[in-house]
């Protein structure tokens, strides 16, 4: 599988002989996510496949995964495997959605 290949959910939605809209509505009823969202996990569970398995490079699992560079790849793959483990405070806070009151 080409893991660095664009998502394109037209392109989907025309396979499977249906609008946008409802090849999305559909996909999230069965995924429980959007196809974006499945496109970064799936593309998460590769990586740490390639990093641990094959012992890949990050700048080389960066680009295989479709990243732009590996910084780009570490900001997601450290806030995908939070909220992945279910740490939302922290991937809020890693994200900058979270602001401290004092």
């Amino acid at each position: 599988m080409d893991y660095a290949a664009p998502l394109k959910v037209t392109d989907l939605a025309q396979m499977a002989n249906m609008s946008p809209s409802a090849f999305h509505l559909h996909f999230r009823q069965v995924t429980n996510m959007s196809p974006l969202q499945y496109q970064k996990q799936i593309r998460l569970q590769e990586a740490r496949r390639l990093l641990t398995v094959d012992a890949v490079d990050a700048a080389s699992v960066a680009f295989r995964g479709g990243y732009e560079s590996p910084s780009q790849f570490s900001r997601v793959f450290i806030i995908l495997s939070l909220w992945l483990q279910g740490d939302v405070f922290n991937s809020a806070y890693v994200t900058g959605c979270y602001a401290p009151q004092n």
